[in-house]
């Protein structure tokens, strides 16, 4: 089966593409992460998996940054449950979350760019 983030891109229950965003966890200077802290991440990334929300997540090896890629239906909605992860909520990593085309072949790694936003 091919990766979870090169698979076609999919629909939701009511026929819109699915929309991924990718969010970079950072660390807090003077913050240690704790095993304790890991666990709970851990716990909560599972809980995200089951409900459909985690398509990827993990710490990068040389550099002290980590990656989740989710799906759902907001900017917003991604930012709340990032808020209520342990991470995030011990004080050792902040995040940032930016909307994520996927490049694959069945769009000749041309995603369709969406108008700017207004603010």
């Amino acid at each position: 089966m091919p990766h979870p983030v090169l698979m076609k891109v999919s629909s939701s229950s009511d026929g819109k593409p699915t929309t991924y965003y990718a969010i970079i966890l950072k660390p807090v200077p003077g913050h240690e992460l704790s095993l304790p802290i890991v666990q709970k991440h851990a716990q909560h990334l599972a809980e995200l998996d089951a409900q459909g929300k985690l398509v990827i997540a993990g710490p990068f090896v040389d550099n002290p940054l980590g990656l989740l890629v989710m799906k759902g239906s907001s900017k917003a909605e991604i930012t709340q449950i990032m808020n209520e992860d342990p991470m995030i909520t011990s004080g050792v990593r902040t995040f940032e979350v930016a909307t994520w085309l996927l490049a694959t072949r069945e769009n000749k790694f041309m995603p369709p760019i969406p108008p700017p936003q207004k603010k």
